[in-house]
């Protein structure tokens, strides 16, 4: 990192990942300064350590606005080189590149063969100047990044240049330089939806299967009451004096706020705005440590952030939200994306004051209290949550490159190991979140977990299995996987999922037609099965258990990926709904039970197909969303804010035992759902169930685009009902029976 003790929203997310991910042993690096002389420092614990090298051995040969601008250093690439040498890790993660003065560091940890992240928190990546401030304006640049042109080269003249012959040569070789870097990395990590199509837009050509995006966490604070001695609003800035945060228009509204209905409370480092301390209504409360953060938002109704710059995801925000307090934020960056205009706060034209002004005086308390009701009913990922997936990155990162993640790496015989044949949606929901979740809540020697890949299976030592090692598994039908099923039956407790109905399969299935004798490979992995686990009790009935010991765990959606997420959307124009549906490519069947609605209703809703559009379907579909891995899924489907959505389902013995995931997916968000009248979704409350009818699917979404205050009420009902019946947490009692766990 490029520092470790600040108090920015980089440096906090960082910590708060480095605290969250435990099962690794984590050497954070900084440069910084030693005394008495230089040289590298180690602080730290058994399980984390700090190493600090001294900056006065980088000496930057080239400097724009006073910071080292060099594309290699010696010094700090030397250093890197000898600490891969001396800790062997098992991957790199780079959360920062400024202050190192050398861009090259990833290419170096790439070269050792070392697998390795970056994190994209700034703008530092796409020009030097990381605020992408522009000098004369000191207004957000917005470009893609720096370009050897005019405008660029007078914007880093103003800043300063030292030792640069040439700025435009420069900006081309730092560009093809991050380019390579970028490539080179197997993991990068962003922030927000904005910063990944800033990325993109810049660099192209990196793969965008690497880039994905992790939020910032925030921690859940105490309910605090705002204790009133009078009727005025109080407005909260936290940014600082930093004119990048918007000091300065922060500092003009203090000269302009009516201080009979407003008082304002600014905290953080005061540099200019020291100038507002004393003026009545005005408080200039200073710095602050994280701890009180609370206390302070506690001290105000509404948060102002006027940043002057594309914030990458503005840590504040969710800060704000988290306890209550709606924000009055820049339409810039990833506020622009975050913020629900009315919603969640205000968005406003970052330029100018007037904008600003007008929004505060239209402030009532019966308009903030409206917003604060709508946020005491939503969450956001606690650092908890977000520390989780960050270890499920490391942990990915890690069996790509054929190296032990921690949570297989242990000395002792795991008690029960999850063997996943890929990495998608089933084998996450059946077998990795299930057991992680379960590794997390039983911390105990006497009961360990593991994950193995079936494509990694010889990494799977033989000698961490035993005759009471419970192994978790889905059908594996390969002639290979049938013998590595065998085989496992023979050493150890098989335990197997049953989640669809295979000894029936839908017509035209290619899955049948591949693999013809399909029904025979299935009985011969029941038979192989010690104990069978159903995900719908229809299930349990088509495929008796035939005297195996079994039960039904329903599917649940992992309470980290879904409990904080939530839709919020007004519709584009009156009677213009965003009706969405998500799906795989077995799923075209269900889908063209619709097809012809979607042509009927194209001119009235705007359609979302998450997933395969078939081509004939294309030219009444608005908009058509491309996979993504799995983890990113949920924020994805959040992201599109639609106001219904729907689940059409063949009506098929196959279909007939199906559980209502894409339900209870779609319910997590808050959207209401319209469904197929068949028995996956027949206890299903707060959702219409539709016979097979086309007419009567139009009729019911045509209902839903002149009532948004039905659609709003459908879908929090539907997100109470999935928040209190079909998390992860709820299904880990009956997990840890049938895995037989006491640990």
């Amino acid at each position: 990192m490029h520092s470790a003790y600040e108090t920015g929203g980089t440096e906090v997310a960082t910590r708060n990942l480095l605290a969250a991910a435990d099962g690794y042993h984590h050497i954070l690096v900084t440069p910084g300064i030693l005394d008495p002389g230089p040289g590298v420092l180690r602080l730290g614990s058994a399980h984390f350590e700090h190493l600090v090298f001294d900056r006065q051995l980088i000496r930057p040969r080239t400097k724009i606005g006073g910071l080292g601008a060099d594309l290699s250093c010696p010094a700090s690439e030397a250093f890197l080189a000898w600490l891969i040498d001396e800790t062997r890790p098992d991957l790199v993660h780079f959360h920062h590149l400024q202050h190192w003065d050398s861009l090259l560091l990833p290419m170096i940890a790439s070269a050792k063969g070392i697998p390795t992240a970056i994190s994209v928190h700034d703008h530092f990546l796409w020009c030097p100047i990381h605020t992408q401030q522009e000098w004369n304006s000191r207004l957000a640049c917005q470009r893609a990044r720096c370009a050897p042109d005019q405008r660029c080269h007078r914007c880093l003249v103003s800043y300063g240049i030292e030792g640069i012959a040439s700025p435009l040569a420069l900006i081309n070789a730092r560009n093809e330089m991050i380019r390579q870097v970028l490539e080179a990395c197997q993991l990068i990590l962003v922030p927000s939806a904005f910063s990944r199509k800033k990325l993109q837009s810049a660099f192209p050509t990196v793969p965008g299967q690497r880039i994905q995006t992790l939020v910032h966490g925030v921690d859940t604070f105490p309910s605090q009451a705002n204790d009133r001695n009078d009727n005025r609003i109080r407005l909260g800035y936290f940014g600082g004096g930093l004119s990048a945060k918007g000091a300065d228009l922060v500092e003009a509204i203090a000269f302009r706020l009516d201080t009979s209905r407003f008082s304002l409370h600014v905290s953080g480092f005061q540099g200019s705005l020291s100038t507002l301390s004393g003026r009545p209504g005005i408080h200039v409360h200073g710095p602050y440590r994280r701890e009180a953060l609370a206390e302070r938002l506690a001290e105000v109704d509404v948060v102002l952030v006027p940043s002057q710059v594309e914030e990458s995801f503005s840590l504040i925000l969710s800060e704000a939200w988290a306890m209550g307090r709606p924000v009055l934020a820049s339409r810039l960056g990833a506020m622009g994306d975050r913020v629900s205009h009315g919603v969640d706060g205000w968005l406003l034209d970052p330029n100018g004051i007037e904008p600003w002004v007008e929004a505060i005086n239209a402030l009532t308390i019966e308009k903030i209290q409206k917003l604060k009701a709508g946020l005491a009913n939503t969450q956001w990922p606690s650092t908890t949550e977000v520390g989780f997936r960050y270890r499920q990155h490391l942990d990915d990162l890690c069996s790509s490159a054929n190296r032990s993640a921690p949570l297989r790496s242990t000395q002792q015989r795991p008690g029960c190991i999850g063997l996943m044949r890929d990495r998608w949606a089933p084998s996450q929901y059946r077998i990795r979140w299930p057991l992680q979740a379960l590794s997390d809540q039983i911390r105990s020697d006497r009961c360990q977990f593991g994950l193995a890949l079936l494509e990694k299976w010889d990494e799977l030592d033989p000698a961490v299995i035993s005759s009471s090692t419970r192994v978790l598994s889905l059908p594996l039908l390969s002639d290979w996987g049938l013998e590595k099923l065998e085989w496992l039956a023979q050493h150890a407790s098989l335990h197997l999922i049953i989640d669809d109905n295979w000894l029936q399969l839908p017509e035209g299935s290619a899955l049948a037609k591949a693999m013809p004798d399909f029904a025979d490979r299935f009985s011969q992995a029941l038979a192989l099965a010690d104990v069978l686990i159903y995900t719908t009790s229809q299930l349990e009935q088509k495929i008796p258990p035939n005297g195996k010991r079994h039960y039904v765990i329903q599917n649940a959606l992992p309470d980290s990926l879904w409990g904080h997420l939530a839709t919020h959307r007004a519709c584009d124009s009156p009677g213009k709904i965003r009706v969405g549906w998500a799906g795989a490519n077995d799923h075209e069947g269900d889908l063209a039970l619709v097809s012809p609605v979607i042509r009927s209703l194209a001119k009235h809703v705007s359609w979302v197909i998450f997933g395969p559009c078939p081509k004939e379907l294309r030219p009444y579909v608005s908009e058509v969303v491309e996979p993504v891995a799995f983890h990113a899924y949920p924020s994805r489907l959040a992201s599109l804010k639609l106001d219904v959505a729907i689940a059409p389902l063949t009506d098929s013995a196959f279909g007939q035992c199906k559980s209502p995931l894409k339900v209870l997916e779609f319910g997590a968000l808050g959207v209401p759902v319209i469904t197929s009248d068949v028995t996956a979704y027949r206890n299903i409350p707060h959702i219409q169930r539709m016979p097979a009818e086309p007419s009567a699917w139009a009729e019911a979404l045509v209902a839903h685009t002149s009532n948004l205050e039905r659609r709003q009420e459908s879908g929090q009902r539907l997100r109470e009902w999935v928040r209190s019946q079909h998390m992860l947490s709820t299904r880990l009692p009956h997990w840890r029976h049938a895995l037989q766990l006491n640990g």
